[in-house]
């Protein structure tokens, strides 16, 4: 990978997603793009300054804003990896991201999970969701406090589709430098066969056309994906989820639901790595 696009509101609930960000390039060899999404002020009719003026003033202003929030908490952390600030003006945060993303075609965007101290309702389930939906890279959701990017063991929750595939060869990307394990699993919903013959045919697939060494596979039983999910997680120590988001329903669209997204923001304390079909 040769870049990662990082966004962060600047505050110190964020600090540990920056140092996550940082250790996650320094590992996969990549550039670190740090951007901020911000918003003008509400102009009044009485201010005696033109709008090009405060526009000028208002960039110049959460410049050094982010300057000094990557240099207080980077610090000396910064060797080894190449970080651009970047800033962006636009009243959505989702419209700021993707334009920029547009702009740098990054190999991966990372957010922070929605946060009760963050600003502007930042990275909130309906961001993350509009992100999923429209971003062209890998997008990865992280806890903000978690500032150790140690990656041991990747799930990937599979419905055995050929687009699995060209995702599971995006994963290894991430998971090789990093020297981590990745459990395929897939978790039967009620009713559904028993799924072995499958497993097995999906495996002798993936040896030929993925080829990483440390891959292994799984049928997972469990009351209900979102619950089997979380609890093989635990069964494997993971340190980061990873699937595939498929056109109309993929599983973190189910994932993102209204009544889910509470959950998983109260309870989840790892990663998670939405990649596109």
């Amino acid at each position: 990978m040769k870049t990662v696009l990082y966004a962060t509101d600047c505050s110190k609930h964020s600090v540990g997603a920056l140092a996550y960000a940082h250790q996650l390039c320094l590992v996969l060899g990549a550039d670190l793009v740090v951007l901020h999404v911000y918003d003008l002020p509400p102009i009044t009719v009485s201010t005696i300054r033109a709008p090009a003026q405060i526009k000028k003033l208002a960039f110049h202003e959460h410049f050094d804003l982010l300057k000094n929030y990557v240099e207080k908490y980077l610090d000396d952390r910064t060797e080894g990896v190449k970080v651009y600030l970047r800033l962006v003006e636009n009243t959505s945060i989702v419209e700021g991201i993707l334009s920029k993303s547009r702009e740098l075609r990054p190999d991966m965007v990372l957010v922070g999970m929605k946060d009760t101290h963050t600003l502007r309702g930042f990275f909130s389930g309906n961001i993350a969701k509009a992100l999923i939906d429209r971003v062209h890279c890998p997008l990865l959701i992280i806890p903000n406090d978690l500032a150790q990017c140690a990656i041991s063991n990747i799930v990937y929750g599979t419905d055995f589709e050929e687009d699995d595939i060209i995702a599971l060869r995006t994963l290894v990307r991430i998971a090789e430098p990093f020297g981590a394990r990745i459990y395929v699993v897939h978790i039967p919903t009620t009713g559904e066969f028993s799924g072995e013959e499958q497993l097995s045919w999906f495996n002798e697939m993936l040896s030929q056309k993925v080829g990483y060494a440390k891959l292994e596979f799984k049928l997972f039983r469990h009351q209900g994906v979102y619950k089997g999910l979380s609890a093989y997680m635990v069964q494997v120590n993971a340190d980061m989820v990873a699937l595939l988001e498929r056109q109309g329903e993929g599983f973190f669209r189910k994932l993102f639901h209204k009544g889910l997204v509470k959950k998983m923001e109260s309870s989840v304390n790892f990663p998670l790595l939405s990649l596109n079909a």
